[in-house]
């Protein structure tokens, strides 16, 4: 029984992962596009536009990785 309750545990925690890394690629894509699309003047344009590139590949990387996590 105690297996059975790790198992589903250990499911839960691994689509929780997995969602907030496909909520990371949306708001990083978000980030890109507004850094990208506004005319807010330099600092603030290119720190929204990198900021979006590292979430989104942050994003893709802990899809990746807790994709192929072992139960």
């Amino acid at each position: 029984m105690e297996d059975i309750n790790q198992n589903r545990s250990t499911d839960i925690a691994k689509t929780v992962k997995v969602i907030l890394s496909v909520l990371v690629i949306v708001l990083g894509c978000f980030f890109l596009g507004y850094g990208y699309g506004t005319k807010l003047g330099h600092p603030i344009s290119t720190v929204l536009f990198f900021e979006g590139l590292i979430l989104s590949l942050a994003g893709i990387i802990g899809v990746i990785l807790s994709a192929k996590a072992k139960k």
